[in-house]
């Protein structure tokens, strides 16, 4: 046997020992029973109900379908969530380093990758919920490899299947400019690799993304009367956040871009939004207003994180959301009204260019973003607590009953974390930081002498594609993040890093990778 082929067999052994290994370690684990009726719990509502067949109420199309049906398919199939979610994971990390070697990177470099991506604390009892954040970590690692795979081989089929990711994708999470900026990267880096490269791939990737989401939004609108990803990013609902923002605030609050003494300058212009003066007033706004000031510091404001919220739940409690037409009909005329008050001079104004997170309009946020640039970049090194999780106490029987059925929970086996794994986990979760110090000081001596290393740093062309594609969707998800964390909530959470913070460990790994190609091979040439 030859030496590549011992080496693609070591490669192939060590991949497969890591996999059981991750699997042995987190088999205590299993699906949480939480009780946030706006996130994990309603996930599995909407799966139970295979999303589309969800009853129409304010909440029934508030989120994207992705994750949902994910959530629908697992459970149809009787598998376990918390083991389908770590395969799909794990696989993930697979194809991805799976891409790292076609570029040419070492393959035991790509196991060190690889060992950074699926034994990364974050996601040790993180996948122990039902969030669609779990679920968006793997597609994202999914598309990465099937671009960088696409830089290799320039193949049809992986167009089509890089299409299909970008896709659900976008179906899953909110952010889909992130999406659009990650594949403007990639196809910067597509012509500078190739500069008289076929356009066949770019087409045929943008063309099955956009006729599958083109799709699924076609079936939103039947069922839902939307075209559009969720209720959150329709148009005929933006537009009322939109209008809202043009008025200018008497006093501008942090976190509270539409304030209340806003809101009834609007009530007194819009007699539509004037039906929501009681709930807001009262106790459904209180509620958010309490949640406000507990979250963010601000009083007796509601905040830009929780207004979609208020207003919606507020409208519901006045029946406007018995059904999509009665619902978009409010939300239209209520836009229209202030809207015609703001250009009739009616209301003091301001220039908006987007939805209730427009950038524009936060009080304050330029100059707390700075401050939470160094938080979210402070969880690089977190040490995590892996403690033993239960349903919450406010779960009823039927909320237990469905989290059992949907996850494919045992109920009559519940997890004990004691043992050989929990002790494992607890280790690598406390002193994942100091692993984290060792490698950004070797990616930084990897840094300097690439900068001292001529023409040498052209030998690996391919893999500083593929750090440049890590670094584009890492940096533009730690960007977005930190400027919420500066305008809106608290951004740190790990349910929002959970995507990116093993990517960056697995960048990291390959810059320090091409440090130490060009120190010992500074004069090697790839064939």
């Amino acid at each position: 046997m030859s030496r590549r082929s011992l080496s693609r067999a070591g490669f192939i052994i060590g991949l497969v020992l890591l996999i059981l290994f991750k699997l042995w370690l987190v088999r205590g684990e299993s699906i949480v029973g939480s009780a946030t009726q706006y996130d994990a719990l309603w996930y599995v509502r909407s799966a139970s109900h295979w999303y589309w067949g969800t009853p129409y109420d304010w909440v029934a199309f508030l989120r994207p379908c992705a994750y949902p049906l994910w959530l629908a398919l697992t459970s149809w199939l009787h598998f376990p969530q918390r083991l389908a979610i770590e395969l799909l994971q794990s696989g993930a990390a697979v194809v991805l380093i799976v891409a790292f070697r076609h570029l040419g990177v070492s393959p035991w470099v790509c196991l060190g990758c690889f060992l950074f991506l699926s034994l990364h604390p974050i996601g040790f009892q993180q996948n122990d919920y039902t969030m669609s954040d779990n679920f968006y970590a793997p597609l994202l690692w999914y598309l990465l490899g099937g671009l960088l795979l696409l830089l290799a081989h320039r193949s049809w089929w992986l167009a089509l299947i890089a299409g299909a990711l970008i896709a659900i994708l976008w179906n899953t999470r909110e952010e889909g400019i992130l999406l659009i900026v990650l594949l403007a990267v990639w196809a910067v880096i597509f012509f500078l690799r190739e500069k008289r490269a076929s356009l066949l791939p770019i087409a045929i990737t943008a063309g099955t993304a956009v006729a599958l989401v083109t799709i699924i939004y076609s079936i939103n609108d039947r069922v839902f009367h939307s075209f559009a990803r969720s209720e959150m990013t329709a148009p005929v609902f933006q537009s009322l956040y939109h209008s809202l923002l043009r008025i200018k605030p008497a006093e501008p609050k942090p976190y509270a871009p539409i304030t209340m003494d806003t809101l009834h300058r609007a009530f007194a212009v819009s007699p539509t939004l004037a039906k929501l003066r009681g709930p807001l007033d009262g106790p459904v706004g209180e509620a958010w207003r309490v949640e406000t000031l507990r979250r963010t510091g601000t009083p007796n404001e509601i905040g830009v994180g929780w207004i979609v919220w208020a207003t919606r739940q507020a409208a519901a409690v006045e029946g406007i959301f018995e059904s999509p037409a009665q619902s978009r009909r409010f939300f239209i005329k209520a836009s229209r009204e202030i809207n015609a008050a703001c250009d009739a001079s009616r209301l003091p104004t301001r220039f908006v260019v987007d939805g209730f997170l427009d950038p524009l309009v936060q009080s304050g946020g330029l100059r707390r973003f700075p401050a939470s640039i160094g938080r979210i970049a402070a969880r690089v090194f977190a040490q995590w607590k892996i403690t033993l999780l239960q349903d919450d106490a406010g779960l009823t029987t039927t909320e237990v009953t469905l989290y059992n059925q949907i996850a494919r929970r045992n109920p009559a086996s519940r997890p004990v974390r004691r043992g050989l794994a929990a002790a494992l986990e607890n280790f690598i979760s406390q002193y994942h930081c100091v692993a984290m110090f060792a490698l950004h000081l070797l990616a930084l001596a990897a840094c300097v002498r690439l900068l001292f290393a001529g023409r040498s740093r052209a030998q690996y062309r391919d893999a500083w594609c593929a750090i440049l594609l890590l670094a584009a969707a890492v940096l533009s998800r730690a960007t977005l993040l930190a400027w919420l964390d500066a305008t809106a909530f608290d951004a740190t959470q790990d349910r929002f890093l959970f995507p990116i913070l093993p990517l960056w460990s697995a960048l990291l790994v390959l810059v320090v990778f091409l440090g130490a190609a060009t120190f010992f091979r500074p004069n090697e040439r790839r064939s």
